[in-house]
């Protein structure tokens, strides 16, 4: 089996948290994902101090100027957001590093769109 292989995608109009990836080969090798993420800071104690960090990461294949594509039939290329928890004392602590979470999350969300378009084409 192959792995996946992509890469930064030059795109017109993505929005703040967006980014945009290349499948460089495989079936789906020309595609371009867009990755959105966003993050909440939560205070569960409300002692001023963040208590967890959720990012919530969802995604879509797109055209070069950030259009959603869809099948034949109308169904859009476009996956529910999935949200991951961090605690901010492992962040704190350094058992966790935010940016290698969250370039995980860029990860498995390109791999969840692929799924899903290869999903709806057959359908």
């Amino acid at each position: 089996m192959s792995e996946l292989l992509y890469s930064a995608a030059t795109v017109n109009n993505l929005g703040i948290g967006q980014s945009a990836y290349q499948i460089d080969n495989g079936a789906h090798a020309g595609l371009i994902i867009r990755v959105e993420q966003t993050k909440q800071e939560i205070d569960f104690d409300n002692d001023g101090e963040i208590d967890q960090i959720n990012y919530k990461t969802s995604g879509a294949v797109i055209d070069s100027d950030n259009n959603v594509l869809a099948t034949t039939d109308g169904t859009s290329y476009l996956i529910p957001g999935k949200v991951d928890s961090i605690m901010a004392s492992a962040a704190a602590e350094g058992t966790i590093d935010l940016l290698v979470e969250k370039a995980r999350f860029k990860d498995e969300c390109v791999h969840r769109v692929l799924r899903l378009k290869t999903v709806l084409d057959a359908a």
